[in-house]
């Protein structure tokens, strides 16, 4: 497998040619009318009704004005390791602690009468965006949310979960986004974009717990309170203002919190004593190898007793500059609905790239970046240097097509691409307790580290972890020798690493036991 301009070009046009033309909405004054026109009639029918702002089309975009929450399990990397390193025993401690954590942080978020975006690790994104016609409850109800989840959280992942510490950063902002989704089938992936939704995703950010508001939200919470409030300053961990309002958020909505969080907690008793085998210390995980490419895996058929651990490779790719992008156009229903079919055809293309010409497989979308995994080998074992090389070849392939979208899609050429790569045992998931929204999960320290080294680099930069870069070849390690590289394309990336013809090898007797 291999990228090529011509295919990937081609490609493209099909991809412009065939996205559909995106009808903008506004949240309050016609989405929700229309949404409860449609589920009237479903209810009639007695069909299932639909969730808000869940299941939009490709031609559907919705202009929110809603609170988001972003909460972050701070110690979820040490349940990561067991004595300084990753096991199998301490991946099935770790994802039976997000399973466990997932249910628990969905749970409260539904108690709340607010709305869960989208999982991503050890990362929650929830969504106030009712009342639609008053802020500051939102941001009231917002603030009640972070307590509930860190009350309802806290408790259901010490009883259920296993007793492993939990301590939470929850970041709020306030502000109009653009909600989208560019899933299908059981692969849904709800997301909302622009400034508010990004910059809580910031101030989740950092080491110390609390619960971190933007300046807006500040002074909407002033205006609640009737009063100046002094709330103690502090950053996050990218330098972005923020407020600890965590003592605040407690007076408002602690008596609400410990109420919910023992509504919530009886619930959950009730339903273990119905169902004893979803106990959290009756969840069994079990995994397998499975033999590259790794496009052959099936979401659906992955399960906590169905799932896949073995070495390989995690690509994120983000697009520098997509937010201000987007922000730029709202209140210009064209623009808008050209930045989203936009994306849709650059997140079409991503996702091409990592199934049709590497065999990769993309894990999601997470807003304007794709994470996703690869894999070199054969039945029995992953070839790790093989797929230190796939992987570099697939971010320059990523870099390439992307700079074929920008002479091709209008508005766009401002637009970069950021990416980080590592290497290490990495298991593939679904967990949670929600049917059709459990989520898929690849999270591992190299899944971490390959998102890290995204995140710390611009739109030109592509950048390689530790673990990659111990099992690269020679010429890997000679290009990648400060770690990071600039303006890697396909062609750049396949001369300066070529691939090498090297019989695979173990790196372990652990990946030897999982082969076989």
């Amino acid at each position: 497998m291999a990228w090529t301009y011509d295919t990937a070009r081609a490609r493209i046009n099909d991809f412009n040619r065939s996205a559909p033309q995106v009808v903008i909405e506004d949240f309050a004054e016609q989405y929700i009318p229309r949404l409860r026109l449609l589920n009237e009639g479903r209810a009639s029918r007695g069909e299932t009704t639909a969730a808000p702002l869940f299941g939009l089309s490709r031609s559907e975009a919705v202009v929110v004005n809603g609170v988001h929450v972003y909460v972050n399990l701070l110690d979820f990397d040490d349940a990561l390791t067991e004595i300084q390193r990753e096991t199998e025993a301490s991946h099935i401690r770790a994802l039976r602690f997000l399973h466990f954590h997932y249910a628990a942080c969905d749970r409260a978020v539904e108690d709340a009468g607010a709305q869960r975006v989208d999982f991503h690790g050890a990362r929650l994104h929830a969504v106030v965006t009712e009342p639609a016609n008053d802020e500051g409850e939102r941001v009231r109800r917002a603030l009640e949310l972070a307590e509930r989840i860190r009350t309802v959280a806290a408790a259901a992942t010490e009883e259920f979960g296993g007793g492993l510490a939990s301590r939470y950063r929850i970041g709020i902002d306030s502000g109009v986004c653009v909600a989208i989704n560019s899933g299908r089938g059981d692969e849904q992936e709800p997301l909302f974009l622009g400034n508010a939704a990004n910059f809580a995703a910031k101030l989740a950010e950092g080491d110390d717990e609390g619960v971190f508001v933007s300046q807006r939200v500040m002074r909407l919470l002033q205006g609640l309170l009737g009063r100046p409030t002094v709330l103690s300053e502090s950053r996050s961990r990218r330098g972005a203002q923020a407020f600890d309002a965590t003592s605040l958020s407690r007076s408002m909505g602690q008596l609400i919190a410990e109420t919910a969080s023992s509504r919530v907690l009886d619930r959950w008793r009730a339903d273990l004593r119905a169902n004893p085998a979803s106990a959290s210390s009756r969840i069994s995980f079990g995994f397998h190898f499975h033999q590259p490419p790794l496009s052959s895996i099936s979401y659906a058929n992955l399960s906590p007793g169905n799932s896949i651990r073995m070495p390989m490779a995690t690509v994120f790719a983000d697009i520098d500059g997509y937010t201000k992008y987007i922000q730029g156009t709202i209140g210009n229903p064209r623009r808008t609905g050209e930045a989203v079919r936009n994306l849709h055809v650059i997140r079409g293309e991503l996702a091409a790239v990592v199934r049709d010409d590497f065999g990769g497989r993309k894990v999601r979308f997470i807003g304007d970046c794709i994470h996703a995994v690869i894999a070199s080998g054969d039945a029995r074992a992953t070839d790790e240097m093989a797929t230190v090389t796939e992987s570099i070849h697939l971010a320059g392939a990523l870099r390439s097509s992307f700079d074929l979208t920008k002479t091709i899609l209008p508005g766009i050429v401002d637009l970069g691409l950021a990416i980080g790569i590592d290497l290490g045992a990495t298991p593939i998931s679904r967990i949670g307790v929600r049917g059709d929204r459990s989520v898929r999960v690849s999270v591992s320290k190299a899944s971490i580290e390959a998102e890290e080294r995204q995140s710390t680099s611009d739109g030109v930069t592509t950048a390689i972890g530790e673990g990659a870069f111990a099992a690269g070849n020679a010429a890997a390690k000679s290009y990648f020798r400060t770690r990071t590289v600039e303006q890697m394309t396909y062609d750049v990336a396949v001369a300066n690493v070529p691939t090498l013809a090297v019989p695979p090898t173990l790196k372990t007797d652990e990946s030897r036991a999982h082969s076989e």
